[in-house]
């Protein structure tokens, strides 16, 4: 709209005030105004060749699209009650250890099962199809193993390559 030669700045604030109310219809109130969020001028601040009333309805529209993403924005929660985070994050049996041919680490994602939980110095960086995780946490499962505990993880794993460097012997 800020392009448009055709259209003058009342035409194109009218334009905005219109979006404006559906998103209010559409989406409650929004958190701040537009208008709060518009550019200000400032002492000392130099804009050359900007006409004011474009960088209103610029900050105006951005404010717009800021509201959008803030309405369907939500942190993953474990323990959420929440019926659309549930379905989200869904994770595998918690009470089963599965084998895991191309993890690196071994890894729980529940504290149940280990022992001796201590906070380590090396933070863990693993990568995966869903992203990557991050632990500082270890313990140890039925004293064979030491395991890093992922909190945001979704499977407990026993890693089958760990396992061949560690000197067990695995038949699949």
């Amino acid at each position: 709209m800020n392009k448009c030669p055709k259209l003058t700045i009342e035409q194109i604030g009218e334009l905005y005030s219109a979006q404006e109310k559906r998103m209010e219809a559409k989406h409650g109130s929004t958190t701040m105004a537009a208008t709060d969020k518009a550019v200000k001028f400032e002492d000392g601040q130099l804009h050359m060749q900007i006409d004011p009333d474009e960088v209103k309805a610029a900050a105006a529209a951005q404010a717009e699209l800021d509201a959008l993403e803030e309405a369907e924005f939500a942190f993953l929660q474990k323990h959420s009650n929440n019926p659309q985070m549930a379905h989200a994050r869904r994770t595998l049996d918690p009470n089963k250890l599965y084998l895991d041919s191309t993890s690196s680490f071994h890894q729980m994602f529940t504290d149940e099962h280990l022992e001796d939980i201590k906070q380590v110095e090396v933070v863990l960086s693993g990568h995966c199809n869903a992203g990557t995780s991050f632990s500082d946490e270890k313990g140890v499962y039925l004293d064979l193993f030491k395991m890093w505990l992922v909190k945001n993880g979704i499977a407990n794993l026993l890693s089958l390559p760990r396992l061949e460097r560690d000197v067990f012997f695995c038949h699949v």
